[in-house]
């Protein structure tokens, strides 16, 4: 399990250090965080940020079924996209290299059951305006039972300013 100072160490905004410690508070003495025993509420400052992903259903390969998407995730793809079933990889805006390397890592992080972070420039919309920025993630395959991939969170920061081609990183953690 990753632990809160390589989360210090790797991530640039705020945010994804307190939700790097909340879903690490959640482990539950497994490798994989326990999302069945989360309570947003507990950080509401961050809520707008956050996704989940259910997982306790077949899945076709890039096809989440989105069980909560907040604010800030459903202003940039211009709709609420919670309960939907999504085919992320596939999505037009998601043809950049930068994205598509950041989709399919959440794949590899599911399947090897290892968090992951990234800052990519991307697409999104604010405002109902289409922009190009830095977009910084964090990404955490979740487990009741400590075997099963039953669901997984992540947290999105923002910024309207894109960075270097060298800042770009997409890094898991074992």
């Amino acid at each position: 399990m990753i632990t809160q100072q390589q989360i210090d160490d790797t991530v640039t905004w705020p945010g994804l250090k307190e939700f790097g410690a909340f879903v690490l508070a959640h482990n539950n003495g497994i490798d994989l965080p326990d999302y069945a025993s989360m309570n947003l509420m507990q950080i509401p400052r961050l809520v707008p940020h956050i996704w989940v992903w259910d997982l306790r259903e077949n899945t076709i390969d890039g096809e989440y079924l989105i069980n909560f998407s907040g604010e800030e995730i459903n202003r940039s793809w211009e709709y609420n996209l919670m309960g939907k079933r999504e085919h992320l990889i596939q999505r037009e805006r998601h043809k950049d290299a930068y994205v598509t390397i950041k989709m399919a890592a959440f794949t590899n992080a599911l399947n090897s059951k290892r968090a992951c972070v990234s800052l990519v420039n991307e697409e999104f919309y604010y405002n109902d305006e289409l922009r190009t920025g830095s977009v910084e993630t964090m990404f955490f395959p979740c487990s009741t039972d400590g075997a099963f991939v039953n669901w997984a969170i992540g947290c999105v920061s923002y910024n309207h300013n894109t960075v270097e081609d060298e800042k770009l990183f997409c890094h898991f953690w074992s």
